[in-house]
């Protein structure tokens, strides 16, 4: 299990994602909030991102992009 796991981050990186915060940037915040915490990077970020299905931008279909 990955330290934003344990740390139970979702719904802090799920906001920062939707307000337009760079991963980069969610990592930063991240190691304040958890000083001295090991596993917190933009790659670890990208895994946990993958497996709860967040994303910093909002996906549209196909047929909204024609309309």
């Amino acid at each position: 299990m990955s330290a934003l796991e344990n740390l139970n981050v979702l719904p802090f990186v799920n906001t920062r994602l939707k307000n337009g915060y760079t991963r980069k940037a969610v990592v930063e915040e991240l190691r304040i909030a958890f000083p001295g915490v090991r596993g917190i990077s933009v790659r670890s970020l990208k895994r946990f991102c993958a497996k709860h299905n967040l994303h910093s931008t909002t996906r549209c279909s196909d047929e909204v992009l024609k309309s």
